[in-house]
């Protein structure tokens, strides 16, 4: 009688050993560092060959007052009532009784709210007292 006997497998051939890998990494990452500087070499101002300067100078654009404090997660119309998901990066946080204000993505206002006693962690109640927010709504503490 015969017993079986598995056979041990040949040593598997590195295909990639750490002597070919390391150029070849290298040269990624060298062509990688070439290609992110070259950007950072060009002249700045827009197509028209104008200066970064020269864009901004008399430009009537200014950073908005208004702090950003998160989105609305829910709308219930029917009881005039949102529920809002704070930002974990908001640099101010509403307190009970604040007006606070919800827009769109391209700035323009849906509703003004008063924020309500309801928080729990990052999640505030707030009541609506004009407009009709959407969720998905930026909601801001306007500038004091």
């Amino acid at each position: 009688m015969t017993s079986f006997r598995p056979q041990a497998a040949p040593p598997r051939r590195r295909f990639f050993s750490a002597r070919r890998r390391l150029p070849t990494l290298a040269a990624i990452l060298s062509a990688l560092l070439v290609a992110t500087l070259a950007g950072c070499a060009s002249p700045g101002g827009d197509r028209a060959g104008n200066s970064p300067a020269d864009t901004t100078a008399g430009s009537d654009w200014q950073p908005s007052l208004n702090r950003v404090v998160g989105r609305v997660y829910s709308v219930d119309l029917s009881l005039s009532y949102v529920v809002i998901d704070l930002s974990p990066y908001a640099e101010a946080q509403p307190s009970t009784g604040s007006i606070i204000i919800t827009r769109r993505d391209d700035l323009t206002p849906t509703a003004r709210l008063q924020v309500t006693a309801f928080r729990r962690g990052r999640t505030l109640g707030a009541q609506i007292i004009a407009g009709q927010p959407v969720p998905g709504d930026e909601v801001v503490l306007p500038n004091p």
